[in-house]
């Protein structure tokens, strides 16, 4: 009995392991790029809107969220630059803007698998003196 090509299904197991290990940690690595992403555009977002404050307020020794100008400020940062398919909703109230950014994470090699694009979120909160 021949014993030749015997170890080819073993190797063919091992490549195809090897390249489904490749495309997770380049997937995760492309995850994790899309979530920084959309958390500093969050971050920046909320900073922006917290520095619009009514002027009134700082005469009187406080600092409120002038509120039209904060979510305007907050939506059009957290958007620039953004690809087309990145979502921005701003809270703003008298003491703080929130922006929570939405974007689609697409799956590259783990496509092939079935992985489906994923939906990436980041909240970011700032308020007026306190950033």
């Amino acid at each position: 009995m021949s014993e030749r090509g015997s170890a080819l299904p073993s190797v063919m197991a091992l490549v195809v392991a090897g390249l489904l290990l490749i495309g997770v940690a380049i997937d995760l690595g492309r995850w994790a790029g899309t979530w920084r992403s959309v958390s500093a555009a969050a971050d920046a977002g909320a900073r922006a809107g917290a520095g619009h404050v009514t002027p009134d307020s700082l005469y009187s020794g406080g600092a409120e969220v002038d509120i039209e100008a904060a979510t305007e400020a907050a939506r059009a940062t957290s958007l620039s630059g953004a690809p087309s398919g990145r979502t921005a909703q701003v809270r703003a109230d008298a003491t703080q803007v929130c922006v929570v950014v939405t974007d689609v994470h697409l799956p590259g090699w783990l496509r092939a698998v079935g992985v489906q694009p994923t939906p990436v979120t980041a909240t970011a909160c700032a308020a007026p003196g306190r950033g």
